[in-house]
């Protein structure tokens, strides 16, 4: 049996799972895993109470889309170990906190280590950056 020790991981440790309603960036597709693409993006609260969208540039990241819904609610990890895709030429510097940034086409949901921001915007922090497609991080 392989030592457990040898393999370096995050997810799952101490998750935090909240309900919120969604917005119209997150879409329903019961083909797809989770129920949509977004699934495993960035998310960021909305403007209207009680519901995320997906996070967009030097915006605040709430947590990691899990799972859509077909009646308009979602699953959001908002707190502990997991991973997140890094934008698209993103800067990503273990230690620090992260924001918000853009993928490929401008695409929403994705992020980037804090710039100097005032007042400051991230949270969390990166603890492993070998994959810009799954940043490892803790909320």
């Amino acid at each position: 049996m392989a030592d457990p020790r040898a393999a370096v991981s995050f997810e799952g440790i101490s998750p935090v799972i909240a309900t919120f309603k969604h917005d119209n960036t997150i879409v329903y597709d019961r083909t797809k895993d989770g129920n949509s693409a977004q699934v495993g993006l960035a998310v960021t609260l909305s403007t209207t109470d009680d519901t995320v969208t997906l996070v967009g540039n030097a915006e605040r990241v709430l947590g990691k889309l899990l799972s859509v819904g077909p009646d308009g609610y979602c699953s959001v990890q908002i707190s502990g170990g997991m991973t997140l895709p890094g934008g698209d030429a993103a800067t990503l510097t273990i230690g620090t906190r992260i924001m918000g940034d853009l993928g490929l086409a401008a695409a929403e949901g994705y992020v980037q280590t804090e710039a100097d921001a005032a007042p400051p915007v991230g949270r969390g922090w990166i603890i492993n950056n070998n994959d810009t497609a799954a940043v490892q991080v803790i909320l």
